[in-house]
């Protein structure tokens, strides 16, 4: 008998990408670190039952149909889970550029060693000129001189591209004042616009902010109103750094095609020599879940074709990104934060059925996504404070907001619905302290609709990537 190594679940390695045209397979763009990873093939056999004069019914099994199911659990690191919430949303990205940023006074030609801005930058900082476009380069800031109001120029390492009048240079600004825990705004050398997310501070002290309102005090001098009170103090001249967002919502002006997300091609590997690539995969549902004592998690579930293999043999490299901690969680209803949030619950299913049609293959036709069905569970403790049961009691409307951040980089992902309502909620005991199970629905508003119709929930990703996905 031949002797041959079982193979060890650990070297199991996930990869995805969007697919620019739906069932055309595309090389992994992420590498996703999975848990508890369920493929099956479902082949349908056709049986032969023509009648031959014996004893039996079947005669033979003939292969049918074929579609491929996928799923797993991951951590939703928030430099990939962007490509998740397209796949099962389908609205294109909607991107918003980091901010603060300050302009170009005079043009900055390739090899120059200097550049000229409106607003003056720190020496040592890092900038990104142009930031999203083919020109955008980074840069460290040397010696900074005021050459005159609204101009000063920063020396850098010789420039590769050609930047032109207008030209935008983000970098981070800082604190003017110490801003303590608990503080719900903060002082800012340059301005950053609402609805932008940031990263005060830095390292193990840093924590991700929303800013809800900016107003300028005076030249050099802004007033952020953050959406949350800091959890933490934060030094004057702590860095605060701008994010890019990224915002998704249910598509629903794409009629000539259904209105259907995008496509992706996933890859499997299995150990040894057993690649599995799985194209014109529909994601079917998103589960995120998370307490404050764990990890948050997302479950995933899959339909595509007949998993091929790959060519080339792909190479997979992970990314450093950190999953977010359960206690970084801010939660809020109706506006109001809820700051005894015991877990929560985000469930986005597509109820993806495969449709059969005679295409020369056996293949399905399409792996089609159904409307969606958001909820949400939340479990907070009873407080004598605490109006939710009662909102669920009076059939309330509210808005809904949940966010969690990542400590390593401060990348932020936020779930709001602009109109929700508990459909169910309770006192349990079972405890020796009292919680409130509460279940949501989250209703459509053209509010939260970024790609026609209504929409029940926008979805946002503030990370470091200036491009869409």
């Amino acid at each position: 008998m031949t002797f041959f190594s079982a193979i060890p679940v650990p070297e199991t390695q996930i990869g995805v990408a969007l697919e620019t045209e739906r069932g055309v397979p595309v090389a992994p763009a992420f590498w996703i670190p999975i848990m508890g990873p369920k493929y099956k093939p479902d082949l349908k056999l056709l049986p032969d039952e023509g009648l031959r004069g014996s004893m039996v019914t079947i005669y033979d099994e003939v292969p049918g149909l074929r579609y491929d199911n996928h799923s797993w659990d991951q951590h939703p690191y928030l430099d990939s889970f962007p490509v998740f919430l397209r796949a099962l949303l389908g609205s294109k990205d909607i991107l918003t550029k980091a901010t603060p940023f300050t302009t170009l006074v005079l043009e900055a030609k390739a090899a120059d060693k200097k550049i000229v801005t409106v607003a003056a930058l720190t020496e040592g900082s890092s900038v990104v000129l142009d930031e999203g476009t083919a020109a955008e380069e980074t840069r460290v800031v040397g010696k900074v001189t005021k050459i005159k109001a609204g101009e000063w120029e920063a020396v850098v390492v010789a420039l590769g591209f050609k930047h032109e009048v207008g030209g935008t240079v983000t970098a981070p600004t800082e604190l003017l004042v110490e801003a303590k825990a608990l503080a719900t705004t903060i002082k800012t050398a340059a301005n950053v616009e609402a609805g932008r997310y940031i990263v005060v501070g830095a390292g193990a002290g840093q924590e991700t902010a929303l800013v809800t309102k900016a107003t300028e005090v005076k030249a050099g001098e802004f007033t952020l109103t953050l959406a949350y009170p800091l959890a933490l103090t934060h030094a004057a001249k702590a860095a605060v750094l701008g994010l890019t967002g990224h915002s998704f919502s249910l598509l629903n002006n794409e009629p000539a095609e259904g209105n259907q997300p995008v496509s992706c091609t996933l890859t499997d590997y299995t150990g040894e020599t057993n690649w599995r690539q799985l194209a014109a995969a529909q994601l079917d549902s998103i589960t995120l879940s998370g307490a404050a004592d764990a990890l948050p998690k997302a479950a995933l579930n899959w339909f595509a074709n007949a998993a091929n293999t790959p060519s080339p043999t792909p190479t997979a490299t992970y990314s450093p990104a950190e999953a977010p901690p359960g206690w970084t969680v801010k939660a809020s209803v109706g506006g109001t934060q809820i700051g005894y949030l015991v877990s929560w619950e985000a469930s986005l299913k597509r109820g993806v059925k495969n449709i059969p049609a005679i295409t020369g293959t056996q293949n399905y036709y399409q792996h089609f996504a159904g409307a969606l069905d958001p909820t949400m569970k939340i479990v907070v403790l009873e407080d004598p404070a605490a109006s939710w049961l009662t909102a669920y009691e009076n059939g309330e409307l509210e808005s809904i907001d949940l966010t969690l951040s990542d400590v390593e980089s401060g990348f932020a992902l936020n779930l709001h619905s602009t109109k929700a309502k508990f459909l169910t909620g309770d006192l349990d005991r079972s405890k020796e302290w009292v919680e409130v199970p509460l279940e949501v629905q989250l209703l459509p508003s053209s509010t939260d609709a970024l790609a026609g119709g209504v929409s029940p929930i926008v979805a946002t990703v503030a990370n470091s990537n200036t491009l869409a996905y």
